[in-house]
């Protein structure tokens, strides 16, 4: 027997005129996305209004500087970012799990936009590179290979009625840590001005094992727009 899945079992059942509706909606909202990831974002102000209430240790947010860099890239996609995160701001060393290349696309199936990432083969060969969007121009789809892991969860966005764009994670998305292995969640908000975001690593009896026990996300207030500074 032919095996349907449930994504495409829904878009079957939805009338053309519907399913065009829901499409312009998407295409909407990954444009959104391409203007409001676009840039970069500094969690500089939380780390120091944390410090300022006299915020336990323990409690304080680390200093994170994340930017997304969009780039011409037709054979990786045409939505294309290449994504840093840098500790302790803007001239801190890059995360180099987390240096990824992102692709977004329009997911009808699930009303959503699906934001995927994919890792470079040779990172060395990129990183000293990441504020020159023009260097990725032309990057090869054989120049990556898939992400897993912790970083490796797609997020699915999805439009409120408030005007934020909110991102979850894909599930399943699985990836060991210290010898265990864990069901990673993300979660994403996205404003004019800032980007919220938390993660959490989780073990089979749901509790967490990795990540903020609170879940109080970081907030990183947008400080440039396009090619990071």
């Amino acid at each position: 027997m032919k095996r349907f899945s449930l994504a495409a079992l829904i878009v079957s059942m939805v009338s053309p005129p519907a399913f065009a509706a829901i499409e312009a909606e998407l295409d909407q909202a990954l444009n959104t996305l391409m203007t409001g990831l676009s840039g970069a974002f500094d969690s500089g102000p939380q780390v120091r209004a944390e410090k300022l209430s006299n915020t336990p240790g323990d409690m304080e947010h680390q200093h994170v500087y994340r930017s997304f860099t969009p780039i011409d890239a037709p054979d990786v996609g045409g939505n294309v970012f290449v994504v840093t995160l840098r500790d302790d701001g803007p001239e801190g060393r890059v995360d180099m799990v987390e240096f990824q290349v992102w692709t977004l696309t329009v997911d009808a199936g699930r009303n959503a936009v699906r934001m995927a990432p994919r890792r470079f083969k040779t990172p060395e060969d990129y990183v000293a590179i990441t504020r020159n969007a023009d260097a990725f121009n032309n990057l090869k789809a054989s120049d990556l290979v898939p992400s897993s892991g912790a970083a490796g969860c797609a997020i699915l966005w999805t439009p409120s009625s408030s005007g934020l764009m909110h991102g979850v994670s894909e599930k399943p998305c699985l990836g060991p840590i210290r010898d265990a292995m864990l069901s990673w969640e993300w979660t994403y908000i996205l404003s004019d001005t800032a980007l919220w975001m938390s993660f959490a690593g989780r073990n089979d009896g749901g509790e967490i094992v990795f990540g903020r026990q609170d879940q109080l996300p970081w907030r990183l207030d947008k400080v440039s727009q396009g090619v990071a500074p």
